[in-house]
């Protein structure tokens, strides 16, 4: 298990454990720094990944129409006014399910 982030700076770029405030860093430096308890790593690990999905399930549903209307404008087969009219057309024929296509 990996100490703090700060501990990895001291022991790295920063030359000497004094440049980092950390007191838990100083300790780390020096060869007896405590690793982080598996439960916190646990509950780190655990909503760095809820985070994750999270933004990325945010992304696609917010972002995929935009790519859809781009897609079919850029395909030309139907002349649209603009990006408004597209996305108007699409779900007048196809349903708002067709944004997500």
């Amino acid at each position: 298990l990996a100490g703090p982030t700060c501990c990895r700076r001291a022991r790295g770029r920063i030359a000497g454990a004094r440049a980092c405030a950390c007191a838990r860093a100083r300790a780390c430096a020096r060869g007896g720094g405590s690793a982080m308890e598996v439960g916190e790593w646990l509950k780190r690990y655990s909503v760095e990944n809820l985070g994750g999905f999270i933004s990325g399930s945010v992304s696609l549903i917010v972002g995929h129409p935009f790519d859809t209307i781009k897609v079919r404008q850029q395909a030309g087969h139907t002349h649209y006014a603009g990006a408004l009219d597209c996305a108007r057309q699409t779900v007048r024929s196809e349903g708002a399910r067709a944004l997500w296509k």
